[in-house]
């Protein structure tokens, strides 16, 4: 993004000392396209430029992008069969020939980052009838 600026200041007249003005640019811009593997690692520059009656001169800022907070993404999974979380062979439901089956699916997002409901797609390794 490119600032620019145009400032008045008061007449001075040629015998004056040297006057120092100060121009301040306030404004933010989004940088696209980051790539998160180099972040600390890019130097951006902006260079600022004054230009008088034939004269000019042109001073570098630089800056870097800091560390972000790391991001711990996390998602867990609960299956229950007919209402129980039988994750063990000790826990298992037993269920009758003939009986209706039931399972249940419980996703909690365990992370810092948030996703909406319908970003999750559960599946199971079992479909249809189950011998």
């Amino acid at each position: 993004m490119f600032w620019s600026a145009i400032a008045l200041f008061p007449n001075h007249t040629r015998a004056s000392a040297t006057p120092i003005w100060e121009v301040e640019l306030a404004g933010s811009s989004a940088i696209s396209g980051l790539d998160f593997d180099s972040i600390g690692d890019v130097i951006y520059k902006n260079i600022g430029t004054v230009v008088a009656d034939d004269v000019t001169d042109e001073d570098p800022s630089h800056y870097v992008n800091g560390e972000p907070d790391p991001q711990d993404p996390g998602i867990d999974i609960e299956k229950f069969t007919n209402g129980v979380d039988a994750d063990t062979i000790e826990e298992a439901v037993e269920i009758a020939a003939g009986e209706t089956v039931t399972w249940t699916y419980e996703v909690t997002n365990t992370g810092d980052l948030p996703f909406d409901e319908n970003e999750v797609v559960v599946t199971d390794d079992q479909e249809g009838r189950i011998l």
